[in-house]
């Protein structure tokens, strides 16, 4: 009797040898023997959850090292093993009192200081996952995974550079650490840098195949780029490696519909909205792809989707109700813009039908339009804060098109619905009276912020052709950082130095013959206004100028100049002088 707990020992001894051997499903066996011997072993029972740990039997684990800290409370591997399997399973409050136990009892252990970390940053609290990593790292300068961390929470911080730092001594010590370059990156997608950002995924790609997170970012970097077969491929790979990857069911639905290609795109959404149906993005992708296809019913009521997603929503919280579009009777309702200046110029031509409901409009916008709005569109008082006055009810400008049942032959078309200040444009007027000619406005560049700008915004000079067209005079509109390349094009008079807002736009726009324009604000005013309007489109246009057509049923002074194929710009100049060349002579 006296040597059937050596006898244990020596099975406990080989199970931990084979579990550091990495081979945990060895181990189980023999310590499942060493506590039918010695039942009361803490260091046993501890153990033989690290071994369930190790093949992520993590309802095991648990348990076998509840009951070594039932038998010991003071065994610190036993905390460390029971605070990774809650960090494993997502349940990181409870990770976290179970590691900082275990640092208590034995501080010297990195990898626990790492977990705990993990930790931290799970329940939002970067600065203090930070200090978890670094405290790591000065145990094991040279564990990878730590510094890798690090660069992960330091990243959450918006401490670029230092992630960046991480994350590349991360892959130093580690080339094959594929996670490494998978967070770098999603950093340098982040920064722009969508080159970079694809050559890390694929070096991560290569190190570890299965690997559908990385697929999956790897695609949208390739959409974002117009490589939309390779983006499609991406997803699909992801897709085969994670049957459940509701995201990239969704992004694969945005890349088909990108190829025009709606049937498909339409599955895919709906694929992903049964694997989750809380994914507003997808809903909200849909209306898009929808509205984009002029099926507008559909499309506004899962376009009101973006007002829960994240990237979109207001910052601030209405306590009014919102409006339905019921018979207001006096009530005072606020109609807050969304998103960005065009949609508030195109959208603002709703509030005439608002106000015929019997209520007080007030409109609050973007501080450039206020002057502009201020007066027009039968607005009773337009703001650029939150109003001080108490209101009755509440509407986000752009689901004014949902509440009124909006549909082709029902869009409120009627131009102009915003006018130039007289006194205003008297000023252009005197100004541009010296001009004989054809009198054209431009603007070649958006903002440059706009996720889309890459592929709606030219560059001045593709418009040198136009300055060889007799009789036409080339004013530009354009604000911003490209404004710039003004003065590489000595034909083009500039004056925007004098434009502080939309309402000295609208003025000088005024006293223009045409305005051609890409896709931007200055394009929707120009309309507005019932000015001639050329808008010149991508491949892939946004939704509201729908496919193929040369006309707007948004506007009907404009018409749409198209490129015939993905980044294909100098076809649209061809277009547009041949046409301005009639016109002009």
């Amino acid at each position: 009797m006296a040597q059937a707990p050596n006898h244990a020992d020596a099975l406990h001894l080989l199970g931990v040898v084979a579990l550091q051997l990495g081979r945990p499903h060895e181990c189980e066996p023999l310590i499942q023997r060493a506590i039918a011997i010695n039942p009361q072993s803490a260091i046993y029972h501890g153990n033989l959850g690290r071994a369930f740990l190790a093949q992520g039997k993590f309802g095991e684990a648990e348990a076998c090292c509840r009951k070594a800290l039932s038998l010991r409370p003071d065994l610190a591997d036993a905390h460390h093993n029971l605070g990774v399997t809650y960090q494993q399973t997502g349940r990181p409050r409870e990770a976290i009192a179970h590691l900082r136990q275990a640092i208590a009892l034995r501080p010297g252990f990195a990898e626990t200081y790492r977990f705990l970390g993990a930790s931290l940053r799970e329940i939002g609290q970067a600065p203090e996952a930070v200090t978890a990593f670094r405290q790591a790292i000065a145990l094991d300068p040279a564990d990878a995974q730590s510094h890798n961390s690090l660069g992960g929470a330091l990243q959450d911080l918006g401490q670029t550079d230092e992630a960046i730092a991480c994350y590349r001594k991360a892959i130093e010590l580690s080339p094959a650490l594929a996670h490494a370059h998978y967070n770098l990156g999603n950093l340098m997608r982040d920064d722009g840098s969508t080159t970079r950002a694809i050559e890390s995924y694929q070096r991560a790609i290569a190190l570890r195949p299965v690997f559908p997170e990385c697929r999956n970012n790897l695609g949208l970097c390739y959409q974002e780029g117009g490589r939309i077969d390779d983006a499609i491929g991406e997803y699909q790979i992801a897709i085969s490696q994670q049957a459940h990857f509701d995201l990239a069911y969704k992004n694969l639905g945005n890349a088909l519909s990108q190829k025009r290609e709606f049937a498909a795109s339409r599955v895919a959404f709906e694929h992903a909205l049964r694997l989750n149906p809380q994914l507003d993005e997808a809903r909200f992708d849909m209306g898009i792809s929808l509205l984009l296809e002029g099926k507008l019913s559909e499309g506004w009521e899962q376009y009101e989707y973006r007002l829960r997603v994240s990237r979109l929503r207001g910052q601030e919280e209405f306590v009014e109700p919102v409006w339905d579009g019921s018979d207001l009777s006096g009530a005072r309702i606020l109609i807050h813009c969304e998103q960005g200046l065009g949609d508030a110029i195109q959208f603002v031509r709703y509030v005439p039908l608002v106000k015929r409901t019997g209520g007080a409009v007030t409109v609050r916008c973007h501080p450039e339009l206020r002057r502009l709005f201020d007066g027009q569109v039968e607005i009773d008082a337009v703001t650029s804060d939150t109003p001080r006055h108490s209101l009755d009810l509440r509407c986000p400008l752009l689901s004014l098109p949902h509440v009124f049942h909006t549909i082709l032959e029902t869009i409120p078309a009627e131009v102009p619905y915003l006018r130039a200040d007289p006194e205003l444009a008297v000023r252009w007027r005197e100004r541009l009276s010296e001009f004989k000619g054809f009198k054209v406005g431009l603007v070649w560049a958006g903002n440059p912020s706009h996720g889309n700008d890459r592929n709606r915004s030219l560059s001045l000079s593709m418009f040198a052709p136009l300055t060889t067209l007799p009789g036409v005079r080339l004013i530009s509109l354009q604000k911003g950082p490209a404004a710039e390349q003004s003065r590489l094009m000595p034909a083009l008079s500039d004056w925007t130095s004098e434009i502080s807002d939309f309402a000295d736009t609208a003025a000088l726009i005024e006293n223009l013959d045409l305005v051609i324009s890409c896709d931007t604000a200055v394009a929707h005013l120009s309309g507005a206004m019932g000015k001639p309007t050329w808008v010149l489109l991508p491949y892939n246009p946004d939704w509201r100028w729908l496919l193929d057509r040369t006309d707007s049923p948004w506007y009907p002074t404009a018409r749409l100049f198209r490129q015939p194929g993905p980044g294909d710009w100098s076809g649209v100049i061809r277009q547009v002088v041949a046409v301005l060349g009639s016109m002009a002579t």
